[in-house]
């Protein structure tokens, strides 16, 4: 959250959220109107949003269905839907609900430095700046995979 961490690192095109609690019937519309807010807030066009399902303990029908909505409209906008953390039990959901085959077996992450090295892979940027970043991430997800 920027607002809390103000000195983060911004990269151009990429929001990351994350939900904590389970997501079910009752608050689902809660992340899909977080969702919304952050894209109208952007300073810029976005093209990645990277979603930290690591507090998502739980999901049901309702909760899968709205992360569906999400990557639809991603579809439709061109913006890359990354799920990142995703426990056992609520893959179990997302896949027998079709998310995870809309959103493409190749962007569910286990942690949020591979999706952010997957969405700078795609969407390379000429500032150094985010060279220095990519390959430090790179070195973070291979020295990671080393020890997995």
């Amino acid at each position: 959250d920027l607002d809390e961490y103000p000195d983060g690192l911004r990269i151009p095109g990429l929001r990351i959220l994350r939900f904590d609690g389970g997501l079910f019937y009752v608050n689902a519309d809660a992340l899909g109107d977080r969702i919304r807010s952050v894209k109208v807030q952007a300073d810029e066009a976005l093209n990645g949003l990277i979603l930290n399902m690591e507090g998502v303990n739980f999901i049901d029908a309702e909760g899968a269905d709205m992360i569906k909505k999400v990557a639809k409209a991603g579809l439709d906008s061109k913006i890359d839907l990354h799920l990142t953390r995703v426990k056992a039990a609520v893959m179990d959901i997302l896949r027998r609900d079709g998310v995870i085959d809309l959103v493409g077996p190749d962007h569910i992450h286990d942690n949020v430095i591979a999706a952010v090295a997957m969405h700078l892979k795609r969407y390379p940027s000429e500032d150094e700046q985010f060279q220095d970043i990519k390959d430090l991430l790179e070195k973070k997800r291979t020295a990671g995979s080393e020890n997995d």
